[in-house]
């Protein structure tokens, strides 16, 4: 496999990793099956399928097929298939066929077949804002009234 400097380290050209355990992968492309990782980072396109990362961050397109993620971060699109992410952040679109996802923030997001997202970005931000009035009121309710000094 040929090497490129990518983000200031050597990465493959074209990462494949095939029933396999490891820390991280760096490469232009990344084909992950099979397999545990730490992080995945491409520079281009990463698939990862029937696999486990921590994160997966491309700069383009990322396509989960049985797989599951706790973050997936794409310069473009995310696909998900059959799988589950914690959060999901795509400057682009993310498709979710039969998944759960907790947070997504994307542009357009497409649910198919049963899939399911806790949040998205404007229910998280509506939460907090929410949340942060409730608090600032209970604090003002629940005052003690300032001792009155002689």
């Amino acid at each position: 496999m040929q090497k490129a400097n990518l983000f200031g380290a050597e990465a493959e050209t074209v990462g494949h990793i095939s029933r396999g355990a490891d820390e991280i992968l760096q490469a232009e492309e990344a084909v992950i099956e099979r397999s545990l990782l730490a992080a995945v980072v491409a520079r281009n396109d990463a698939s990862v399928s029937k696999s486990l990362t921590l994160a997966t961050v491309a700069g383009h397109d990322v396509q989960l097929s049985q797989s599951g993620g706790s973050a997936v971060v794409a310069g473009h699109d995310v696909s998900l298939s059959q799988g589950g992410a914690g959060l999901i952040l795509t400057g682009g679109d993310a498709h979710v066929d039969g998944g759960f996802v907790g947070l997504v923030a994307s542009g357009k997001v497409a649910l198919t077949g049963g899939s399911r997202v806790l949040l998205t970005l404007p229910l998280a931000v509506g939460l907090g804002v929410a949340l942060g009035v409730t608090f600032a009121l209970l604090q003002l309710l629940f005052r003690g009234k300032p001792a009155r000094t002689s």
